[in-house]
């Protein structure tokens, strides 16, 4: 009997030295004085554009002493995601999307005391006090100089009835809204008097061969010389013709729209405040640098200064990026659905 109980005193003694080992190893970090990492995680366009993002996050993950974690996705699933509540912090979006998501609400105010490059930026990069844009491109005209000499100066190339059959363009997509916009005030009408818009895109919509989805599609339309025209953004053409594309790149005369990147922070997040530290990496000189570097994206800190290289691939430069506009997508969203159908009824046909 003396034995038996000997016997549960060592497991009792056994097993609450075990609870207190656990115990202690468990908050050992804290007592060794090292601090528990945030974890931030930021919806990102897939591909190259992610690995630039990646290439460029660790400098900010050792200043902040966090984790990032990319999720790819796109604009619309990650708006998606966001409204059904599932952790992210930040999203890289475009002008559509994020004031979508703007209006439900499921973004927050930017802090521009701690987004303090805010103050850096060109006009076109602050779409609200909520959206902002850390780089943008240039929508022109891709052409291929075999075919196309001189090089085109105006959007109404695509008017042209002699490259029937020879246009590449994207259906009812954000650039080609632009350019439905863009047509409409060339010919004295606007987002809320659009018909003149819809009467020129109609005409271009006879001479398209392809209406492609997916940028390296255009790129082989080039290729094959299917296509001697398209609407693209002046990064895509010079990373074709870095790849033996022969295809070249041109800023019409009655102006260019942006490929607009733009960049929320989730309203919900448990890491506001390092998700505005990250808006704010993405603002600065270094990430300007790097996004310019790998992608051809202009960036919108005017404090930026790019190689000879660099700029020569990247159409937009300090002096024209003040005079660069875009379509009032406030005023287009509520119209989307009017728009589409009418763009399938009376351009795509």
């Amino acid at each position: 009997m003396m034995n038996r109980k000997v016997t549960i005193i060592a497991l009792l003694v056994v097993v609450i030295a075990a609870v207190f080992f656990i115990g202690n190893w468990s908050i050992a970090p804290r007592r060794s004085g090292e601090i528990e990492k945030d974890t931030l995680y930021v919806a990102s366009y897939a591909g190259q554009y992610e690995e630039t993002l990646k290439k460029n996050v660790h400098d900010f993950e050792q200043e902040n002493n966090c984790t990032v974690i990319f999720v790819p996705i796109s604009a619309m699933d990650a708006v998606i995601k966001v409204r059904a509540g599932e952790r992210l912090d930040v999203v890289h979006l475009d002008p559509i999307w994020s004031f979508r998501g703007e209006a439900e609400g499921l973004f927050a105010r930017l802090d521009d005391t701690i987004v303090s490059n805010m103050k850096e930026l060109y006009p076109i990069a602050i779409l609200s006090e909520i959206t902002i844009a850390p780089n943008i491109g240039a929508y022109g005209i891709a052409y291929n100089p075999k075919f196309i000499s001189p090089a085109p100066d105006s959007w109404n190339i695509f008017l042209d009835q002699k490259y029937t059959g020879r246009i590449g363009m994207r259906s009812f997509m954000a650039d080609s809204i632009e350019l439905l916009v863009m047509m409409a005030k060339i010919n004295g009408g606007n987002e809320d008097n659009i018909d003149p818009g819809f009467e020129k895109m109609s005409e271009v919509g006879k001479n398209i061969h392809t209406w492609w989805k997916k940028h390296p599609e255009c790129q082989e339309l080039f290729q094959r010389q299917e296509i001697y025209l398209s609407l693209w953004t002046d990064g895509r053409t010079a990373g074709a013709k870095s790849q033996g594309t022969n295809v070249e790149f041109a800023l019409p005369k009655e102006g260019s729209f942006p490929l607009v990147s733009t960049v929320n922070v989730i309203e919900k997040s448990p890491v506001k405040k390092l998700a505005m530290k990250y808006v704010n990496f993405l603002l600065s000189v270094q990430s300007g640098e790097i996004m310019a570097d790998q992608m051809g994206y202009f960036p919108t800190n005017k404090n930026v200064k790019l190689t000879r290289e660099t700029q020569a691939k990247i159409a937009y430069t300090p002096e024209n990026a003040y005079d660069v506009k875009i379509a009032d997508w406030k005023k287009i969203l509520p119209k989307m659905d009017e728009w589409s159908e009418r763009w399938e009824r009376e351009i795509i046909r």
